[in-house]
């Protein structure tokens, strides 16, 4: 899974240097004078063609027109009757929305992180980066719940707790897929290293 370039023109990873603190917190880096922009522009666009990044983004793209689809919709149904409510009390529909957020970064991220470590020691020692996607199963599952749990309550007129908890595991899926699968492909797509890092 695990692509290689030829290296003979690129610079190993481990003789780039670490940058001093101090140096870590300024907002930009120099760059070598002979390379442009224009080519600091092209350099990402072949990555669109490989399938983890396709994947990647379909997957994404799946979630966030669930949330997108909510956002729309929520106004029309919370301020108009039975609920009739305000356009400032609407907006606390986003409450939920943000502590899914939260709980698909502590998914995403931690979890994943430590699942694959412990993949990693049962396997002998040997990470597969596509021991990460197993953890897909949380928002695999929780995307149609949450989508379920927003649309009966809006056919239904249900009280206001299943759209918010619907929406809340929609925006779980939102942010715990992309947290995952970016991931994924920075462990598969092993890319030479993209310029000499200037002198410090």
């Amino acid at each position: 899974m695990h692509r290689s370039s030829d290296t003979s023109d690129t610079t190993p990873v481990d003789t780039v240097p670490k940058k001093p603190w101090a140096q870590q917190l300024k907002l930009w880096s120099p760059l070598p004078k002979d390379l442009s922009l224009f080519e600091l522009f092209l350099r990402p666009w072949p990555l669109i063609v490989y399938p983890e990044v396709i994947f990647s983004t379909l997957a994404t793209a799946f979630a966030l027109a669930w949330v997108v689809g909510i956002n729309i919709l929520n106004s029309f149904v919370l301020q108009a009757p039975p609920y009739s409510w305000s356009p400032a009390v609407n907006g606390l529909i986003n409450i939920p929305g943000f502590l899914g957020n939260i709980c698909g970064a502590l998914v995403g991220g931690p979890l994943v992180d430590w699942y694959s470590d412990w993949h990693a020691r049962k396997n002998g020692g040997v990470f597969h980066p596509e021991s990460r996607l197993t953890l897909l199963i949380f928002p695999a599952v929780m995307v149609p719940a949450g989508c379920l749990a927003f649309g009966y309550g809006v056919q239904d007129t249900l009280h206001w707790t299943s759209l918010f908890f619907g929406y809340g595991m929609v925006a779980t899926g939102l942010t715990t897929i992309p947290c995952i699968t970016m991931t994924y492909i920075s462990d598969c797509v092993r890319l030479p290293l993209p310029i000499s890092p200037p002198d410090l």
